[in-house]
C-alpha cells in the first residue's frame, strides 16, 4: 500500500516560482488524464478478452509500451 505524504503549504518565494509550480502541477495533472484514458482503453480490450472475443493486441500493445516508456521519456524531458 502507497501512502502519500503531503508536505505542509508555503508561500512561494516569488511570483515567477509561483508560476512555475502552478504550470507543474497542471502538466501533472494532464498527464493523469492522460494515463487514465490509457487504463480505461486497455480495461476495455480486457473486457472484449474475457468475453472470448479478439481483443485489438496491437491497441494493448502500444498502450503497454507507453507505460515501459513513459518513466524514462518523462525524467529525460523534465531534465532537458
Amino acid at each position: 500500500m502507497a501512502v502519500l505524504f503531503i508536505s505542509p503549504r508555503r508561500e512561494p518565494a516569488s511570483p515567477r516560482e509561483g508560476n512555475k509550480m502552478t504550470e507543474m502541477i497542471e502538466v501533472l495533472c494532464q498527464e493523469h488524464r492522460n494515463i487514465e484514458s490509457l487504463l480505461r482503453v486497455l480495461e476495455r480490450e480486457l473486457r472484449i478478452f474475457d468475453r472470448g472475443e479478439r481483443s485489438d493486441y496491437e491497441v494493448m500493445l502500444a498502450v503497454i509500451d507507453y507505460f515501459e516508456d513513459y518513466p524514462d521519456n518523462v525524467i529525460i524531458r523534465r531534465k532537458t
